[in-house]
């Protein structure tokens, strides 16, 4: 019994100088849509008072992560933050993935801004860190509200995904994917307060 539909194989057969250069294009769409969501991120956080960014997912750079906090939030001895907020993924299954599938919510994965905190902020371990977080969630309606949702791995997270066939038309421009990003972004914001009273709560 063969793992795939004959129709697929057929069209993959039909189109194979397609199919050898997809992951190099799948690549260079991703830098250009990242980077697109990268400079609407920089833009909103660059315009808050007392607010610092690094905004490098799906670049060049050697660190790759795209996170911005307040600059009271509590650091380590080398000056990483201790919670943040993170551009990221929540992908069910653990499988690999392309960062393009993610963004247009293939395989009921979702980018999301994550709240992220270090185990040595509320000094417990990482399952405790899961039900302080939990906790936390359920005891403001609030963030569910809002459209934030808790995983079991111990995250609160903002989904959004964009319409592939919008992104395909408005390639390499994405206008319509800045506004998603300004519009959650815009969300998150509105339910700060309760993330920095958290955040504060647990500050040595």
């Amino acid at each position: 019994m063969m793992q795939y539909p004959e129709s697929l194989c057929q069209l993959v057969i039909r189109n194979m100088a397609i199919v050898e250069d997809a992951p190099s294009v799948v690549a260079e769409i991703e830098k250009e849509l990242f980077g697109t969501i990268n400079e609407e991120i920089e833009k909103t956080v660059s315009g808050l008072n007392g607010w610092k960014g690094f905004y490098d997912l799906i670049t060049e750079k050697e660190d790759e992560l795209t996170f911005f906090a307040p600059s009271d939030w509590p650091k380590d001895d080398s000056g990483e933050y201790l919670a943040c907020y993170a551009l990221d993924c929540v992908e069910p299954d653990g499988s690999e993935f392309e960062w393009l599938s993610v963004a247009t919510g293939l395989r009921n994965a979702t980018l999301c801004f994550q709240f992220e905190i270090d185990n040595s902020l509320v000094e417990v371990s990482t399952r405790e860190k899961k039900r302080l977080l939990q906790e936390f969630f359920l005891k403001n309606p609030a963030l569910e509200k809002a459209g934030f949702m808790y995983h079991k791995t111990g995250v609160i997270y903002l989904p959004f995904i964009f319409d592939a066939e919008t992104l395909a038309n408005e390639f390499p421009d994405f206008d319509e994917a800045k506004a998603t990003v300004g519009r959650t972004l815009k969300t998150l914001f509105e339910v700060h307060s309760l993330f920095d009273a958290f955040v504060k709560q647990h500050q040595k």
